[in-house]
C-alpha cells in the first residue's frame, strides 16, 4: 500500500488593489508529484484559472479558493480574498488669464480611492511645491501643468491638465510720431499716444 501525501495548501495573504490594477496570489506546495494540478474558483478576473500563482484583477472584491491535487489525493483547499477599491479621479480648477507677475494658486480635488495620495506636477520650474496638491506659480509666461496622482495601494497615477495663461501685455507711446511737439504759451494740443 503507498500511501501519497497531501498537499500543503496555501492561497497566501488576503490582498488589496484598487480598481483595474492586478496582483499576484497562490504559493507552490511543497512536495508535489510530476503531474500535480491546480484550480482556482471562481476563475472570474485571472489570469489563468490552472497555474499556482495567477495574476488577479477582479472588478470587485472576490473571495477565490485554491485546490491542488498531487497523485491523486486532493489537498486542502485554502482561500484568498482580494479587496477592490475604488480608482480615485482627479480634476483641476480652471485658471483665468492673469496679468504677468501674479501669483496664481493652482487647485485640485481627488475623489474616489482613500488616501494618502502622491502629488507629481509637471513641469515643476516656477511651482511652488510640485508634490502637494495645491502649489503656487508666479506667472511669467503662458503653461500648461499636469497633475499625476497615485493613490496609496494602487499602481497607475490619474491625471489632469490646466493651461495658465496670460494677457497679452499693454505697450503705451505718448507719442507715435516720437518727436516733439511744440505750442506757443496759452494754445493747446491734442495727444494722441497709441496702445
Amino acid at each position: 500500500v503507498i500511501v501519497n501525501q497531501k498537499p500543503i495548501v496555501d492561497a497566501g495573504p488576503d490582498q488589496t488593489i484598487c480598481f483595474e490594477d492586478s496582483v499576484q496570489i497562490g504559493t507552490i506546495p511543497t512536495n508535489l508529484a510530476p503531474g500535480a494540478t491546480v484550480s482556482w474558483t471562481p476563475a472570474a478576473g485571472l489570469s489563468n484559472p490552472n497555474v499556482f500563482r495567477p495574476k488577479a484583477s477582479p472588478s470587485s472584491t472576490t473571495k477565490y479558493m485554491m485546490t491542488v491535487v498531487n497523485q491523486g489525493c486532493q489537498g486542502a483547499f485554502d482561500f484568498v480574498t482580494v479587496a477592490v477599491r475604488p480608482k480615485p479621479t482627479v480634476s483641476v480648477d480652471y485658471v483665468s488669464p492673469v496679468c504677468k507677475g501674479t501669483v496664481v494658486q493652482l487647485n485640485s480635488t481627488v475623489n474616489g480611492a482613500p488616501g494618502p495620495y502622491q502629488y507629481q506636477w509637471s513641469p515643476a520650474t516656477g511651482l511652488s511645491n510640485p508634490n502637494v496638491a495645491n502649489p503656487t506659480v508666479v506667472v511669467n509666461s503662458n503653461v500648461t501643468y499636469t497633475l499625476s496622482v497615485v493613490a496609496a495601494g494602487c499602481q497607475g497615477a490619474v491625471t489632469d491638465a490646466v493651461s495658465v495663461t496670460m494677457h497679452p501685455e499693454l505697450t503705451v507711446d505718448a507719442e507715435p510720431q516720437n518727436r516733439p511737439l511744440r505750442v506757443c504759451m496759452g494754445q493747446s494740443v491734442q495727444l494722441q499716444p497709441s496702445i
